[in-house]
């Protein structure tokens, strides 16, 4: 952390992704078995692995602990936040706080966990959609705000009639910040898998996540910033889930291509990428081999 917050205050430009709990082997699997050369050229760039202290699965080894360890550098003992939404001391200090403090240009969109401390040098802060402090910029993010906080918040019952204003908010922001080019993709996407499978919760959560990082560098066209984070959760919510539906694994690495791609598209635009894990995901059995 203090590295990365040396290197941008030297205005250098940083981009983190923060690709929450992906199981390395299993993307190596699938980019190999499906030939997504997105997902390998991925796999190409170094790998680092650390470890956490914490040692408890639903307590403190769990990824909306392990983000706000990873975005303060302080440890769960320290910051003592154990659950999804709990309010957040406005003592901690984020890495995009210390950064913004500064007069380095921030981008923060999706981390869990968060508190905003609003000043000029934040360009783009987008919650996650459990955070109860809902603050947003530029304000206009709320019509992409709305539909995921309703369906995070009525997970099991989501009403697409009553949420029709907040559908229509986010198809139109969408068609607003994103380039021709990849909304083709993400029709195709759509069409290869919506229309196969339905409205299955996997399928929202990958194209949420491929939205969110299209509009997110989109923005940074007209904001730009030094330090660019942005977490995504879609692979996660699949391998919770539907790890073990084979019949549906192409899917999964379809949309992690896409992601792969999108990433690869604006490669060119940073002095470094880190893409990280808050820590990685294994199935007790090995069968997707």
């Amino acid at each position: 952390m203090f590295i990365i917050i040396i290197e941008i205050m030297f205005k250098k430009k940083f981009l983190s992704v923060h690709l929450n709990e992906f199981n390395l082997n299993f993307l190596k699997y699938g980019a190999k078995k499906f030939n997504f050369r997105n997902i390998q050229k991925i796999l190409e760039f170094n790998i680092i692995k650390t470890y956490s202290i914490d040692k408890i699965q639903d307590k403190n080894l769990d990824p909306w602990v392990q983000t706000v360890t990873i975005n303060t550098g302080t440890s769960s003992k320290f910051h003592r936040v154990y659950k999804t939404g709990q309010t957040i001391s406005k003592q901690l200090i984020q890495i995009w706080d210390k950064l913004s403090k500064n007069n380095v240009f921030c981008a923060v969109w999706g981390t869990m966990n968060t508190h905003f401390k609003d000043n000029k040098f934040i360009k783009i802060f987008f919650p996650d959609p459990w955070n109860k402090q809902i603050a947003l910029k530029p304000k206009i993010l709320k019509k992409a705000f709305n539909l995921p906080r309703s369906f995070a918040q009525n997970y099991t019952d989501f009403n697409k009639l009553k949420n029709l204003k907040y559908i229509t908010q986010f198809f139109l922001i969408s068609i607003y910040y994103i380039k021709f080019s990849q909304l083709i993709l993400i029709l195709k996407l759509f069409f290869e898998t919506f229309l196969l499978k339905g409205f299955k919760n996997y399928n929202l959560f990958f194209l949420f996540d491929l939205i969110s990082l299209c509009i997110f560098f989109n923005i940074l066209k007209k904001d730009d910033a030094n330090f660019s984070h942005i977490f995504l959760n879609s692979l996660a919510h699949f391998q919770h889930n539907n790890w073990d539906e084979k019949n549906n694994h192409i899917i999964y690495f379809k949309y992690a291509d896409a992601i792969c791609k999108i990433i690869l598209e604006n490669y060119d635009k940073y002095d470094q990428i880190l893409i990280y894990n808050g820590f990685s995901k294994k199935k007790k059995k090995l069968n997707f081999f």
